[in-house]
């Protein structure tokens, strides 16, 4: 089930819709409008498939839209 997972998010050709997925599976785990997530920075691209700078920057543009809020590794997701 989790490399079903893995695969699915992989196969997602925006890095912006595979941060939304995996922010939102991360989300449904805990089900709270504020979540941790387990990973660092580094950690998160390399399961994304992604650079670390690439995502960092991805997730700075998806704040300053606001669709994302984060602190370190809190975050909210503020769209449906």
């Amino acid at each position: 089930m989790f490399l079903n997972q893995r695969i699915e998010l992989l196969t997602k050709k925006s890095l912006r819709e595979r941060i939304l997925i995996y922010l939102k599976k991360q989300k449904n785990k805990t089900n709270d409008k504020i979540f941790e997530i387990p990973h660092s920075r580094e950690e998160m691209a390399q399961y994304l498939g992604v650079n670390r700078s690439a995502l960092s920057r991805e997730l700075c543009v998806m704040k300053a839209q606001k669709l994302i809020d984060f602190h370190k590794n809190s975050f909210s997701i503020l769209t449906n």
